[in-house]
C-alpha cells in the first residue's frame, strides 16, 4: 500500500501555493521547500449568522400561506384571484424587504410585527388603488362632460 502525505501544509514563499508536506519542492514555481516551515491546516467551523437574505420559518409560512389562499382564490373565483395578486405582491415585497433592512441592521423582527408591517402596506395597497379609481372615474365623467359639450 502507497502512503498518503499528512495533512500539514504549508505556503510556499514565492509563489503563495499551499503545499503538502512530504515534497521537497514547490509543484508551481519549483522552489526547493526545505527552508518553510511546516504549519498544520486547520479548518475553523463558520459561525453562522443570519443575513438580508435568509428567511425563517415563519416568514416561509407566511409566503406559503398568501400562496395557497392565491391559489383557492384562482380555482374558485379568477377575478377575485387578481385583485388580490395586485394587493398583496406589493404589499408583500413591500414586507420583505423593510424586514431585510432591519436585519441588516441588527434588529430582530417578530412575527406579530411582520403580520402588522404585511397588513398596514396591503391596506396603503388598497388606499392607492381606490385614490387611482377615484381619479380615474373623475376623469372618464370630465371627458365624457366634454364630449356631450356642458
Amino acid at each position: 500500500m502507497t502512503e498518503r502525505p499528512s495533512l500539514a501544509t504549508n505556503e510556499c514563499p514565492e509563489c503563495g501555493a499551499v503545499q503538502i508536506s512530504g515534497r521537497t519542492d514547490c509543484w508551481l514555481c519549483f522552489r526547493r521547500m526545505s527552508d518553510v516551515i511546516i504549519a498544520e491546516l486547520v479548518v475553523l467551523p463558520k459561525e453562522i449568522t443570519p443575513d438580508a437574505t435568509t428567511f425563517n420559518l415563519a416568514s416561509i409560512f407566511l409566503i406559503i400561506t398568501l400562496i395557497a389562499v392565491g391559489l383557492g382564490l384562482a380555482a374558485s373565483e379568477p377575478g377575485f384571484a387578481v385583485i388580490f395578486v395586485i394587493i398583496v405582491v406589493p404589499a408583500l415585497i413591500a414586507t420583505v424587504r423593510l424586514v431585510q433592512k432591519r436585519t441588516i441592521h441588527g434588529e430582530q423582527i417578530g412575527v406579530l410585527q411582520k403580520i402588522a408591517t404585511f397588513m398596514v402596506s396591503s391596506l396603503a395597497v388598497v388606499g392607492l388603488l381606490l385614490v387611482i379609481a377615484v381619479a380615474a372615474v373623475v376623469a372618464l365623467f370630465a371627458v365624457c362632460l366634454f364630449l356631450v359639450g356642458f
